[in-house]
């Protein structure tokens, strides 16, 4: 599959939040890139196609004008009939999310700068009033040299915009997401609970877990009520 006449699909190279990221071959420029749909195809409705491309071309540019090297670069933003697409610098890293896979916990100092990095990304994302809202060790990629870039803006939002879909289920990584998310009226994502899903990836670093852990949003609700004060301490030790 050819995307405008221009970027060759190639093969997968991973999943987010609205679908999956192609490595493709751009055959204007004869690069190699990555490239990521932002809309949710099966979600969209007849009537809310329209609204939904609006929204998802002006949240494109916002993020295309993000310069930092802590957040992917992207290219382009092209589109098709029912898609908008943002092509992305293709990069040579792994996931953190692989990389606790291998290694379980991180050495604090290890673990900090990386979380470090991560801030000075969002600090550039927030600046351009966009919301990132899935910020976790599958959407952080770690060079070899120790760079940590903020990848994978399929479900990026602006400040303030609704959290809840069409069928009523919250946007995001149910582990990761602030708990105001979760509360009638809430304003929806924020720079803050951004910060949130921040500190949940720290305490995986160090803890080799989540603190709050749950595969639905209902589980994660009743952890963070009932759940002590997580503690943080030598991996495998039991709290004092």
């Amino acid at each position: 599959m050819v995307i405008e006449g221009r970027y060759e699909l190639l093969e997968p190279i991973g999943s987010g939040g609205m679908g999956e990221v192609w490595k493709a071959h751009d055959l204007r420029l004869r690069r190699f890139v990555a490239i990521k749909g932002l809309l949710d195809r099966n979600a969209m409705t007849a009537g809310t196609q329209a609204a939904a491309m609006q929204r998802a071309r002006r949240e494109a540019e916002a993020i295309a004008k993000i310069e930092h090297p802590n957040v992917v670069t992207v290219h382009d933003q092209v589109e098709t009939d029912n898609q908008v697409w943002i092509v992305m610098k293709l990069l040579e890293a792994r996931s953190l999310a692989d990389l606790l896979r291998g290694e379980k916990v991180l050495a604090v100092p290890r673990a900090a700068d990386i979380g470090l990095q991560i801030l000075q990304g969002l600090r550039a994302v927030h600046a351009a009033s966009v919301v990132h809202r899935d910020v976790k060790p599958g959407n952080v990629l770690v060079r070899d040299d120790g760079l940590a870039i903020l990848v994978d803006f399929g479900i990026a939002t602006f400040e303030g915009a609704a959290q809840v879909t069409r069928s009523g289920s919250v946007i995001g990584t149910p582990p990761y997401l602030a708990p105001e998310l979760f509360t009638p009226g809430s304003p929806g994502p924020t720079p803050a609970s951004d910060l949130w899903a921040l500190g949940i990836t720290l305490y995986e670093m160090v803890e080799g877990r989540v603190p709050f852990a749950g595969g639905e949003v209902w589980e994660v609700q009743e952890n963070i009520r009932q759940a002590p004060t997580p503690y943080c301490g030598t991996p495998g030790r039991s709290p004092p």
